[in-house]
């Protein structure tokens, strides 16, 4: 199918995916797919054919928002804040003139 192959991530599956109803061919290692997935459930472990299953602790608040800026990146994370306050600012806007227009 594809000649260099892919990875997919599953997060927080709740059931068994038949990853070939959705089209994605069964993870070989000669087609060179592999597929990884997140659940809470060791029976969708088993259903997936999971023949040892790895456990991941979650992190805390503050260290997974910790690693979401250092991923994102404060270029993006500014630009992300600088929407914010403008939507904020146009929300107040909105509020203002609807007051203004009932009395």
């Amino acid at each position: 199918m594809v000649e260099g192959g892919f990875v997919l991530l599953l997060d927080d599956i709740w059931e068994k995916v038949d990853l070939t109803k959705i089209g994605i061919p069964i993870p070989k290692s000669e087609n060179k797919c592999k597929v990884a997935f997140t659940t809470r459930s060791q029976d969708v472990c088993a259903h997936m054919g999971v023949e040892a299953p790895m456990e991941v602790q979650c992190l805390s608040d503050n260290d997974a928002f910790h690693l979401f800026q250092k991923k994102v990146g404060q270029v993006t994370l500014g630009s992300v804040q600088r929407s914010l306050i403008l939507q904020e600012s146009l929300l107040e806007n909105v509020e203002a003139y609807r007051w203004l227009s009932m009395s």
